[in-house]
């Protein structure tokens, strides 16, 4: 005569099955949250570093002249009115206002004049201007840090 359940073997070897899919589960769970954390931090910095540029963009198109000293880019507008660009205190700034927020870090800040071929040397035809921005509390695995490059040129002036 057959006893109706189970044995217990069959037990242990069911538990171990649910364990087995429950720490599977759970490890894809965590990575797929990490991967996500990773790619709203990247997501942040490109927004910002895209506005940067495109600030610094606007401003050279409508440009009488650039000049280039240091860490600073001198920009003259139609208008005769100056702005000066620089990476000061880890941000990318202009005289009013940041264009860079204070959660992130700005390393590696370059401003090239490149004077126009076959005119005169001392006049800047294009402005390269590139840096990095990486999170300031970047709480990711321990020598991990996400950061990302900008890197643009752009024509001095559009007429």
């Amino acid at each position: 005569m057959r006893k109706h359940g189970y044995t217990f073997i069959e037990i242990v070897v069911a538990l171990g099955l649910f364990s087995l899919l429950t720490l599977i589960g759970a490890s894809m769970v965590v990575t797929i949250f990490l991967n996500n954390k990773k790619v709203e931090v990247i997501k942040s910095l490109r927004q910002e570093g895209n506005y940067a540029l495109t600030t610094i963009e606007g401003l050279l198109l409508n440009a009488r002249e650039a000049e280039c000293e240091g860490g600073k880019l001198k920009i003259n507008d139609i208008n005769f009115q100056t702005t000066e660009i620089n990476c000061n205190n880890e941000r990318v700034a202009s005289n009013s206002a940041y264009l860079t927020s204070s959660s992130t870090i700005v390393s590696d800040c370059n401003f090239q004049c490149l004077p126009v071929e076959g005119q005169d040397e001392n006049k800047t035809g294009w402005v390269i201007v590139s840096f990095k921005l990486q999170l300031k509390n970047n709480t990711d695995e321990p020598g991990k840090t996400s950061s990302l490059n900008f890197s643009s040129r752009y024509k001095v002036g559009n007429y």
